[in-house]
């Protein structure tokens, strides 16, 4: 297979060189910007009138558009949603047009547009963009609107539960993603332990999730990529916002340095309540924030530096007292911090340069203090600390070079050097007036990866659009180097103007290895590096489907299908706890394990409109192989799941009033029970288990409701966010657990999120 791919990239390479020297048409390009902010418009169409042909702009609010020679003029519209439309006609001599648009208030009377889009559409079936008038109307949790839920509700990603805010996609788990914020790889990505995720949605500009055979740009993890640009500030005046929910609370400010000409944003959030004591857990407390700060600036020769810096984290404490004789206290800390910079630049009229570099970090620390009395006199006295931590310094730099109408080459390369700290333990203990200590650490990993890599991208050519890419991985760890390479192709056909057939094939490895820590409490996470010993995980991935996009763009429907091959998986060995098991990490785990996955998904999406939204459908199957497990057979994955349906629904009723509805259905998620027991010899009860995740809970599903309402005050703007979840009140099962308290086993449920009201508001002013 590898060897019949590379020598369809030498041909193609051959192709392209050919075809650039045949095609002489020129093109014009820019970038469109809100008129008001100076904030570039990711996602906005660009037309042209005479043809129907359009694009779209890309990450950077860049765009080009290819004219015919013959042409003295182009008659061209921009256009993106809750903007107002805008023509012109341009001289083909002209070559850089940009576009400023004006936000319109909302009316209720439909859009009606006039041009076609004849030959828009988006490559890759896998990829989902974000539209973020829908995620600002999202029912929220708590006040809360999460990107994480959001695409929770598209086709291939699967249920987990109410307290879930982790993306499960096409069978992989949640370790197997990569997120990326302004170019910064992020290792941890929700709060309180998974209830939400670290992306604060105010400052979100643009949101890609490509779902697997993701372009070769994109590497290192098996099951999907989330590519997000935050706002960069606007450019003309400054913003304040003020957000106050029952979960947390958001202030948002942004603004110009030098006007037109640079802009910074300042994001910070934070858990608004001690909730869990007022609801009467006095002995627990916890409190997570955000802060997130980008300066942007646009230089003198045409290029754009920023800056960006993110830190987040959650902490946790639990105080035990049984008596004056007893006391324990339990502390943890954990959280991410990165900073980049990223530079811009148009080199030439076809050749544009992005670059990025900078340091991200995960840390997590664990601190046990325990104190024990015997007649009010102290005779034990247990210090703990236990810490992990992983730190990745990366440069990013990638080409663009518009070789012709048809012919687009995307080149670069990743470097990433990490160092891993998978866990180290300090005790110091007082007993009876004699002291002893004692310290052990897992071995600390430093890995090199450099992935240079290389996309040739064909553009309608006799309705065939291709993308064929190959990244090379040069992967060192403990005085060991290897090379792996991974084939991407992309093919797609246009069959006239509104349906289209695709076709994908992708290789992917992962090198960055999680540990889930099962012994009890918190489920936290682990991360160490793939080595001599254990391999780098590796995936292989086939998509084919079609899609339809309505004449005028204002709906689409798809069909895909998928299969996936995992190998080289991992898993935590049962009964381990890995804060004080300082054995080498290869005899803690299971290792070489395979997996499985294959899938039909269905999406019908209306883009445009007083009502808009989705119906989304997966219809899935996932197993999991581990040798010295279940018999050496493969069992159900433990976020399988047969059935996934969901439906989003808003619904515009004034330019003040938006509702909003989501709901939910799903198989039951898989999971284990023992179906018999004996009492041994030494009067142990002992439990047979047949198989793991061989029963199945009752159907997941959920109805929300969402309502947001705008309002002007004399000095700002005010708008209300009023939730309600599980509308009816569904009892959706949490987790399943055996009590055997009268030597019979017997089955108990813990549910879910119960009918559940949520309010935020939050308050706009400028100056």
């Amino acid at each position: 297979m590898k060897l019949k791919f590379v020598v369809l990239f030498f041909l193609v390479f051959v192709s392209f060189i050919t075809l650039k020297a045949q095609n002489k048409k020129h093109f014009i390009y820019g970038y469109v910007f809100d008129k008001q902010t100076k904030e570039v418009l990711v996602g906005c169409s660009v037309i042209n009138l005479e043809t129907g042909e359009g694009t779209s702009t890309d990450g950077n609010g860049f765009y080009k558009i290819w004219l015919s020679d013959n042409a003295d003029s182009i008659n061209l519209r921009a256009q993106f949603l809750s903007y107002a439309i805008s023509n012109q006609k341009i001289s083909t001599k002209v070559e850089k047009i940009n576009w400023y648009l004006e936000k319109q208030d909302f009316s209720v009377d439909e859009v009606v547009v006039s041009a076609k889009k004849q030959s828009n559409f988006k490559q890759d079936i896998s990829n989902f963009s974000i539209n973020t008038q829908e995620l600002k109307a999202l029912p929220s949790l708590l006040g809360e609107n999460d990107v994480l839920k959001y695409f929770q509700l598209t086709p291939g990603v699967q249920k987990t539960n109410d307290f879930n805010s982790q993306l499960f996609v096409r069978g992989g788990s949640y370790d197997q993603n990569l997120y990326i914020i302004d170019g910064i790889p992020i290792y941890h990505v929700s709060h309180v332990a998974g209830f939400l995720s670290t992306f604060n949605s105010d400052i979100i500009n643009s949101t890609d999730l490509y779902k697997g055979s993701f372009p070769a740009r994109f590497g290192g993890r098996l099951s999907s990529v989330l590519d997000m640009k935050t706002l960069d500030g606007d450019k003309n005046k400054t913003n304040y916002n003020l957000t106050l929910g029952l979960i947390s609370s958001k202030i948002f400010i942004n603004g110009p340095l030098k006007k037109d000409k640079s802009s910074y944003l300042i994001s910070l959030r934070k858990n608004t309540l001690p909730y869990l004591k007022l609801l009467g857990e006095k002995s627990f407390g916890y409190f997570f924030y955000d802060t997130n700060i980008k300066y942007n600036s646009k230089l003198k020769d045409n290029s754009n530096l920023s800056f960006v810096f993110y830190s987040g984290g959650d902490g946790m404490s639990y105080k035990v007292k049984e008596d004056e004789s007893f006391k324990t206290t339990l502390r943890i800390n954990w959280g991410n911090v990165a900073a980049s910079l990223n530079y811009n630049k148009k080199l030439t009229r076809r050749l544009f340069l992005e670059s990025t570099g900078g340091i991200s970090t995960f840390k997590y620390k664990e601190y046990v203090k325990q104190k024990m009395y015997e007649e009010g006199k102290l005779f034990s006295d247990l210090d703990s600390k236990f810490s992990s931590n992983a730190n990745n310094l990366f440069l990013n730099t990638k080409t663009t070079f518009f070789m012709s109408e048809k012919l687009e080459l995307v080149a670069g390369i990743d470097y990433s050097y990490q160092i891993f700290n998978p866990g180290a333990v300090e005790i110091n203990k007082l007993l009876n007036d004699a002291s002893s200590s004692f310290s052990a650490a897992y071995l600390k990993q430093k890995t090199l990866l450099l992935s240079p890599y290389a996309e040739f991208i064909l553009n309608d050519f006799y309705g065939f659009i291709l993308n064929l890419g190959v990244r090379t991985n040069y992967y060192s760890v403990e005085k060991e180097t290897n090379f792996l390479y991974e084939p991407r192709i992309n093919l797609t056909k246009k069959m006239g103007s509104n349906f289209k057939i695709e076709a994908a094939y992708s290789e992917v490895n992962q090198y960055v290895l999680l540990l889930i820590n099962n012994s009890g409490g918190i489920s936290l996470d682990y991360r160490f590096a793939a080595n001599s010993q254990v391999k780098p995980s590796h995936s292989e991935q086939w998509v084919g489907g079609f899609s339809y996009i309505s004449e005028y763009s204002d709906y689409e429907i798809s069909l895909s299908a998928y299969y996936k091959s995992l190998s080289n998986l991992v898993r935590m060995k049962e009964g381990v706890n890995f804060t004080n098991n300082f054995s080498s990490i290869e005899t803690l785990i299971y290792q070489n394990g395979t997996g499985e996955s294959k899938g039909i998904e269905f999406l019908f999406r209306k883009n445009t409109g007083n009502s808009s939204g989705w119906i989304s459908a997966t219809l899935s199957q996932t197993n999991r192989l581990f040798e010295g497990i279940n018999n050496n057979k493969p069992f159900p994955f433990l976020y399988d799941r047969l059935l996934d349906v969901s439906l989003l629904f808003q619904q515009k009723i004034t330019k003040d009033l938006q509702i909003s509805f989501t709901w939910s259905i799903a198989t039951g998620a898989p999971y284990t029970l023992p179906s018999a027991q004996y009492t041994d010899i030494d009067g142990n009860t002992v439990y047979i288990i047949d198989g793991i995740n061989t029963y199945r809970e009752k159907m997941y599903h959920r109805l929300d409701f969402g309502l947001q309402y705008q309002f002007s005050k004399r000095k700002g703007n005010s708008s209300l966010n009023f939730s309600l979840l599980n509308i009816y009140n569904h009892k959706n099962p949490y987790f399943l657990f055996t009590r055997n308290l009268t030597g019979t086993i017997e089955l108990y449920q813990q549910y879910q999120l119960p009918i559940f009201p949520s309010l935020s508001y939050t308050y706009k002013f400028s100056k």
